[in-house]
C-alpha cells in the first residue's frame, strides 16, 4: 500500500531520517489503520510492516472504504484478520488511531477474536484495564524491529548524551567547511558497507545519525587490523581526518569503535555489498 493522504505540516511533526529521505519514504502522524478521523496525513503504507501480507492489507482497504473502523474488534471482523495479522499491526504501531499506544493495541488485538457466525455483530463486554504506555526508547526500538525505520526519533538521538561524553560529533559537523582537514570522531548506524573489487582493498562505510550521514573510507590495512569491528558493529564510531573534494566529504578512518552496546536491544540490518 502506498501512502494515502496529505495534511498541512504541524509544529510537532517528526521528520524522516536521512536514509528514509533517500529512499523517498514519507513521514506520518500515526499508524496505518485508521478509524473515523478527519485530519489528513502522509503515512507509511502497510507494506512497510515486516511479514504483513498484501492480501490482509487489501482486505483492510476494502473494509475501510465501506466504512471507518470503530475499534479493533470492528477491524478484526470486517477485514477478517487472524491472530498473527493483528499482532503484526499492533507491534508496528499501526493501530494507534484505534487503540492508542502499542501496549493497549496488543491487549485489544489479543482479545479481538473472530466471532462464531451466530455471534457476528454482538457487542462484547469487557472490563477496561490501565496499561503503561511504552517509553520513547521502546517505541523507537520496536519501530525498527517491525518496520526497519522509525519516524518517531532516530536511535542515535537516544544515546546522544553518551556519545557526547565520548567526544563524538554529529554528522552535520562534517559538512562545515571550517572542519575540512580536522580530526573528528563520528558515530552512527552502519547503513551500508561496500567493498568493491576495483577499490584495491578499500572499504566504504555509510554512518547515519539524527543529523545526516557520514561517508567513511577504511584503508585495507585498518580493515584487516579491525576486521571484526568492521563487519559486526551495528553502531560504529570512527576516528579519522575529514577530507572534502569537489563537495564530497569523507572521513578517512584510522580507528574504528563498536558502540553497539549503547543500543543493545537495537535490531537493524545494513546493506552490505562485496
Amino acid at each position: 500500500m502506498a501512502a494515502e493522504q496529505i495534511r498541512q505540516p504541524q509544529a510537532d511533526d517528526q521528520c524522516p531520517s536521512p536514509a528514509q529521505r533517500e529512499r523517498g519514504e514519507p513521514s506520518r502522524s500515526d499508524g496505518g489503520v485508521r478509524g473515523n478521523e478527519t485530519a489528513l496525513a502522509l503515512r507509511l503504507g502497510l507494506r512497510q510492516i515486516k511479514g504483513f501480507s498484501q492480501a490482509a492489507a487489501e482486505r483492510i482497504v476494502a473494509a475501510r472504504i465501506a466504512a471507518p473502523f470503530r475499534n479493533v474488534v470492528d477491524l478484526t471482523e470486517r477485514a477478517r484478520l487472524n491472530t498473527g495479522e493483528r499482532a503484526l499491526l499492533a507491534n508496528a504501531g499501526a493501530l494507534r488511531a484505534l487503540s492508542g499506544h502499542r501496549h493497549r493495541a496488543r491487549w485489544d488485538s489479543a482479545g479481538a477474536e473472530l466471532p462464531l457466525p451466530v455471534l457476528t455483530g454482538a457487542a462484547a463486554l469487557e472490563t477496561q484495564i490501565t496499561l503503561r504506555a511504552p517509553s520513547l526508547r521502546e517505541d523507537v526500538m520496536t519501530d525498527y524491529a517491525t518496520q526497519g525505520l522509525s519516524l518517531t526519533l532516530h536511535p542515535l538521538a537516544l544515546i546522544r548524551p553518551a556519545l557526547a561524553r565520548r567526544r563524538v560529533v554529529p554528522a552535520r559537523v562534517t559538512m562545515q567547511v571550517e572542519n575540512h582537514g580536522r580530526r573528528l570522531r563520528c558515530a552512527g548506524l552502519v547503513t551500508v558497507r561496500q567493498h568493491p573489487g576495483t577499490a584495491k582493498g578499500v572499504t566504504f562505510i555509510t554512518l547515519e545519525d539524527e543529523t545526516g550521514i557520514v561517508n567513511v573510507v577504511v584503508w585495507q590495512r585498518l580493515a584487516e587490523k579491525q576486521h571484526r569491528v568492521l563487519i559486526e558493529a551495528g553502531v560504529m564510531a570512527v576516528d579519522g581526518k575529514l577530507e572534502a573534494v569537489e563537495g564530497v566529504h569523507h572521513l578517512i578512518a584510522d580507528r574504528l569503535h563498536d558502540y553497539s552496546a549503547l543500543l543493545p536491544e537495537f535490531s537493524f540490518a545494513s546493506r552490505d555489498f562485496h
